[in-house]
């Protein structure tokens, strides 16, 4: 057995904001918790080191949390979409400034969908289109729409057409 504490002090080669990051997710705790040095149990430890040697061998810390923040959404993502970027965020709030009440919004390249719910959640009278390669990603974008409880949003998967020599 093994302390919250303990935990904390046991990787001192990845970042302090990380270690505590992966600690709740490993725990399912909350932080305020962990800050006092709680007993941990055998799984919880378990899931913390599996999740320390993920973040060690370079994977995003987004992708073990499973989870990322943006505007004033938050959206699940894996590898079968992009992270969204503070730039996106950027684009939203600049998005937001720029216009007071769009009608439709169409977003390309949805990914998770993050651009297209956090604007549907902030202008929730516009009809919302979001599209992408991936079919991948159109599911995972929307579960997160129904995650956030905006299935208004319409996402569609788009293939194109195959570039032959025929052309």
């Amino acid at each position: 057995m093994a302390t919250s504490s303990e935990l904390l002090r046991s990787a001192p080669d990845v970042a302090d904001h990380e270690v505590k990051r992966l600690l709740v997710t490993a725990t399912g705790r909350h932080w305020t918790d962990l800050i006092l040095g709680v007993e941990l149990d055998e799984d919880e430890i378990d899931r913390f080191n599996e999740f320390l040697g993920r973040r060690r061998s370079g994977e995003p810390l987004q992708y073990i949390e499973g989870t990322a923040s943006f505007g004033p959404i938050e959206v699940t993502v894996d590898p079968r979409v992009l992270i969204p970027r503070p730039e996106t965020e950027q684009l939203f709030e600049l998005a937001c400034d720029a216009v007071n009440s769009p009608n439709v919004i169409v977003d390309l390249c949805t990914g998770s969908g993050n651009l297209a719910i956090a604007l549907k959640a902030t202008f929730p009278s516009a009809i919302v289109y979001a599209t992408d390669l991936s079919a991948d990603a159109v599911d995972v974008a929307r579960a997160n729409a129904r995650r956030a409880g905006l299935d208004a949003v319409s996402y569609t998967h788009l293939t194109l057409p195959t570039i032959t020599e025929e052309w």
